[in-house]
């Protein structure tokens, strides 16, 4: 539970008033230990205090905390007879992952990507290939949770903590967006005081306040898409407040015609449409997209 619905709770006696009493006394005592109230920050949270120091101590710990797993046949360090090197995957240039989603994001002073290292520590002595990596299938799979009351579209719902239930695939999207076509990148966003989970392309974030980003989850067709691929409409419906007497916003990210039912029979209603997937799903090994 939280926010409306942790209010809701206690008011309806599915949460002990003694259970928040307890949650509120684990949040402050720690504040009221290190003076947060005592001296209150005149400063905002969104303000950059970043210092050159903490850059350096920054990438100490990063370099000081990185742990080499596995060596298979002492490939590292690299050797100075070594003429080329092959660098595979979009984290490695394209997409670079240098820190978590959520509450643990954060803006990294500069970013180096893994390719970009190795061409620099490498030099002229060897040539580096970078491939993106093959193209693969997302199902793009709408899961729901009774509790929460949430719906949530994901092709692996990672987010999920047994909360959810799968109820269908509404469409396929892409892990890297082909050639010659302008994607839609799809990103999920969360609203811990709504408890809603929204995903979205990245070109309409959410404009309600209280929205984090989590992490991107693939690429969609554009909605001008009008190649040989079956496709079909991905829709943004939001929860009619006013038509259900409620307060909170819920966001439910659709495209298949039983989905459309469920929105209808929930009172949500339709606000936009904002990308194309694919109907079917392919074999990446045996066609390229076209």
């Amino acid at each position: 539970y939280f926010g409306k619905g942790l209010r809701a709770a206690v008011v309806d006696g599915a949460v002990p008033a003694a259970r928040l009493d307890d949650m509120v006394l684990r949040i402050l005592t720690p504040m009221f230990a290190f003076g947060v109230f005592d001296f209150p920050s005149n400063g905002t949270a969104m303000a950059n205090v970043t210092s050159p120091a903490h850059t350096q101590l920054a990438r100490e710990l990063a370099a000081a905390g990185t742990v080499l797993l596995r060596n298979q046949h002492g490939a590292l360090p690299i050797a100075p007879s070594v003429t080329s090197i092959a660098v595979f995957g979009k984290d490695a240039q394209t997409d670079p992952q240098c820190c978590g989603g959520g509450s643990g994001d954060v803006t990294p002073p500069y970013v180096v990507t893994p390719y970009d290292a190795i061409v620099e520590r490498c030099g002229s002595a060897c040539n580096v290939t970078y491939v993106e990596g093959p193209i693969a299938a997302l199902p793009m799979i709408q899961w729901y949770s009774k509790l929460r009351n949430d719906h949530f579209l994901s092709p692996d719902c990672a987010e999920c903590y047994d909360l959810y239930v799968e109820e269908r695939t509404e469409g396929f999207a892409y892990s890297v967006c082909p050639d010659g076509i302008a994607c839609e990148e799809l990103v999920l966003y969360w609203n811990a005081a709504e408890t809603d989970n929204f995903v979205t392309v990245a070109s309409l974030p959410p404009t309600e306040p209280g929205y984090v980003f989590v992490h991107p989850m693939g690429w969609a067709l554009p909605l001008n898409y009008s190649g040989p691929d079956d496709t079909i409409v991905l829709q943004v419906w939001v929860l009619d407040t006013t038509a259900n007497n409620s307060e909170r916003l819920d966001h439910f990210t659709l495209a298949t015609p039983d989905s459309i039912e469920e929105a209808q029979a929930g009172g949500y209603k339709h606000v936009r449409d904002i990308a194309r997937l694919l109907v079917e799903s392919f074999d990446p090994d045996f066609r390229n997209i076209r």
